[in-house]
């Protein structure tokens, strides 16, 4: 991901991790001598704003409906459906919602 000038010049490089944290490069792909954005540019991994809390000790992202945290590497908040990571709860998603895949032929839930 980039930041660029209203020329569309690139001031500004990012790298994420798995888990979302961000390491700033130069233009060039080098690593950005301090880490830090030298832009001031608040909008990082999938567009989010990144929050420095408690002097910059504390990195939030904030979604709609939970906090997460690249520090963590998870949510702060539990996942509204109640789902949990790996679970295979891709059917319960689908039954949640209403939707009923028709496997037996009847349009009974599988």
């Amino acid at each position: 991901m980039a930041l660029v000038d209203r020329y569309g010049n690139v001031v500004e490089r990012y790298e994420y991790d798995a888990y979302g944290n961000c390491h700033v490069l130069e233009p060039n792909f080098a690593d950005d001598p301090d880490g830090q954005s030298d832009y001031e540019n608040p909008y990082f991994f999938q567009g989010k704003r990144l929050d420095l809390l408690d002097d910059g000790g504390l990195e939030l992202m904030s979604w709609p409906y939970r906090d997460y945290s690249p520090y963590l590497g998870r949510w702060l908040q539990a996942e509204k459906l109640g789902m949990i990571p790996n679970d295979a709860g891709v059917k319960r998603l689908l039954v949640a919602f209403g939707v009923f895949v028709k496997a037996n032929g009847r349009g009974q839930p599988v």
